[in-house]
């Protein structure tokens, strides 16, 4: 399977090579490479930083000068990591590039775009790709270099990556930056940023029966996300107690409200299978209300609308998982 054959190629992405490194020995503390996507052999791991989640616009097109973003982008959510390593010195920046390139296709990735240098990929490509160097200048002088070879002569190769696999999808983007004495840089470095994709947690935080009652009086309708239940199914889970409590509470302190319980999908799957999942979700609800706290059936109207209603884009991990909720409406 593709995923496997990933894991598999992962730790041949280091091609062997034998040269004198200019870069420190040892990696930075704490750094350590991605189980994905190895370095290139005899790179040393000069920085890194990771996030558990955090959604991201990788480049698919040339970033023009004084752009806000590429004319064409990727977006991809969940585990995000950068990785910044030392080429040895008797390396060309292209063998390295094309070595990644190289193993990223044996292991399944597709490879949407890439470029070399400023002409084809823009000025702006290289300034704000390498964003998150500018917070390690102090620290690791080398990403220095490595900005102003890449912002300043454009002498630098990218590629963005895809792999679809069950367990998430991995997108990530590399950049190679070959030595320019010009600007001080004597090897060439590498940036690679990886995500893995993973749905964002949502339900962390239940609404209680005070916001339940502000949001509608506000805005007819509100959220929540605190409605938990089984995968493709209307079965509630335990952890929905709370938010159903809550729930009841509003409703029985405001005797006279009547309520719309409304399922909501993302666009995941065949559009009349969702919108039987949503309804079957509302009336779920609704019967918990009625069976297990006493509300009134009169009070309560189900209805689902699958993908109807999305409040953010289903492009993203991320906005599918805001889209999947419930949502209480006045009638």
């Amino acid at each position: 399977m593709i995923y496997r054959t990933a894991i598999k190629f992962a730790f041949f992405l280091c091609l062997s090579v034998t040269s004198t490194s200019v870069f420190a020995a040892k990696d930075a503390v704490g750094c350590k490479d991605n189980p994905i996507v190895s370095r290139f052999q005899g790179s040393t791991l000069l920085a890194c930083q990771q996030k558990n989640y955090d959604e991201s616009a990788l480049p698919l097109g040339i970033w023009k000068d004084n752009q806000p973003a590429p004319s064409k982008v990727m977006t991809a959510s969940g585990k995000t990591a950068w990785y910044f390593y030392g080429i040895p010195q008797s390396v060309s920046g292209m063998e390295v590039f094309r070595n990644y390139e190289s193993a990223l296709t044996k292991a399944g990735f597709s490879i949407p775009f890439q470029c070399s240098g400023t002409q084809q990929c823009g000025w702006e490509l290289a300034n704000q790709g390498l964003q998150p160097l500018h917070g390690f200048a102090g620290r690791v002088g080398t990403s220095n270099y490595a900005i102003g070879a890449a912002g300043m002569d454009g002498v630098f190769h990218e590629l963005t990556a895809h792999l679809q696999r069950p367990q998430g999808n991995v997108d990530l983007m590399l950049m190679v930056i070959d030595r320019d004495s010009a600007q001080g840089l004597q090897a060439p470095v590498a940036y690679l940023k990886l995500i893995e994709g993973q749905p964002m947690k949502t339900g962390e935080v239940t609404v209680t029966a005070k916001a339940i009652s502000s949001g509608l009086a506000q805005n007819g309708h509100i959220a929540l996300y605190g409605i938990h239940f089984a995968t493709d199914s209307a079965a509630l889970k335990a952890s929905s107690d709370k938010e159903l409590g809550e729930m009841a509470k509003m409703l029985k302190q405001e005797p006279s409200a009547r309520v719309y319980i409304v399922g909501h999908t993302d666009d995941t799957g065949a559009l009349p299978h969702n919108l039987k999942l949503s309804r079957d979700r509302a009336e779920a609800v609704v019967k918990a209300l009625i069976t297990g706290y006493g509300i009134s059936s009169n009070r309560l109207v189900a209805e689902g609308v699958a993908s109807f209603a999305p409040v953010a884009s289903n492009a993203s991990d991320q906005g599918r998982a805001l889209n999947r909720r419930v949502e209480m409406v006045l009638q």
